[in-house]
């Protein structure tokens, strides 16, 4: 069973990652990225410290407790500081969202493409937040509700909406699809 789900073009919740471009003009240029592994990241990195020195460049690799590490960090930076931040999608916003309840704008925070389809969830019948989802539908760790995985995206959660897709009849089940 094929279930179409539409989708109004005029609503744009998911975000969008714009292609990361150094800002040098910036005191200070910050690095985060929760591996360290990101090939893209470590060359603009490699690409900053060339250009301006390592003292005026800082990288950081945060594995968790994303909140307590950049809440310690962060007032070390000047407040003309650029931020470049790689990893999943659910993790960066996690970062981002740190950053400006430590004061730094959204202007001075970019986000790489995210490092896989993986995704957040956020059920909306249970409130349960479940992590590294790839496929649709997903049944919901919490209450067990078989969840469409919409594209509506909550940043201040990094997680996407997940809805009842069987809410009229259990007996229909679709197809597990893959998220892109």
């Amino acid at each position: 069973m094929t279930i179409t789900v539409e989708i109004d073009e005029r609503v744009k919740s998911r975000p969008e990652y714009s292609p990361v471009k150094l800002d040098l003009k910036q005191q200070q240029q910050v690095f985060i990225s929760a591996t360290g592994n990101n090939a893209t990241l470590k060359r603009m990195f490699d690409d900053c410290v060339t250009q301006l020195g390592n003292q005026r460049v800082t990288w950081l690799v945060v594995h968790q407790d994303v909140k307590r590490v950049i809440a310690e960090t962060a007032a070390d930076f000047p407040l003309a500081t650029a931020v470049y931040i790689a990893g999943t999608e659910a993790w960066m916003w996690d970062v981002r969202n740190a950053l400006i309840a430590e004061d730094f704008a959204p202007e001075q925070i970019q986000m790489l493409a995210p490092e896989s389809n993986a995704r957040r969830l956020f059920c909306t019948h249970c409130y349960t937040v479940m992590e590294g989802v790839t496929h649709n539908p997903h049944s919901c760790s919490g209450c067990g509700e078989l969840l469409l995985v919409r594209d509506h995206f909550s940043k201040l959660h990094g997680a996407y909406v997940g809805v009842s897709i069987n809410a009229e009849d259990r007996s229909e089940i679709p197809a597990t699809e893959a998220l892109v």
